[in-house]
């Protein structure tokens, strides 16, 4: 349910098809940096499931764009992060998207 809902609230901020790019490009930008960070840190992977019920929830296709603006993103953040302390790496990791995650609940889980 929680899925369902942050999804609802990523795609809610209005209607139209700037609304739904910004959405996707919001989510994408959230599975890059929690897929980078489940790459720095090797107590933490990233939930392809969940990912899936996020993108189904909130209708969004994973396509070439998607894929370009994670990409960028996951790239972005393991260039602000190589060289930094792994343990705060993984507590960012588990504080952004883990279980109880702010930026998107369940992302990431623990090996």
């Amino acid at each position: 349910m929680k899925e369902i809902v942050l999804a609802a609230a990523l795609v809610a901020a209005g209607t139209g098809f700037a609304v739904a790019d910004n959405a996707r490009d919001t989510i994408a930008r959230k599975y890059g940096e929690a897929m980078a960070l489940a790459e720095l840190c090797t107590d933490l992977r990233f939930n392809s499931s969940r990912a899936t019920v996020y993108l189904a929830a909130a209708n969004i296709e994973f396509d070439d764009t998607f894929k370009a603006v994670a990409t960028v993103s996951h790239n972005r953040t393991l260039t602000d992060l190589t060289g930094k302390n792994a343990d705060d790496i993984c507590l960012v990791g588990e504080a952004l998207y883990g279980p109880n995650g702010t930026n998107g609940p369940g992302l990431l889980e623990r090996k």
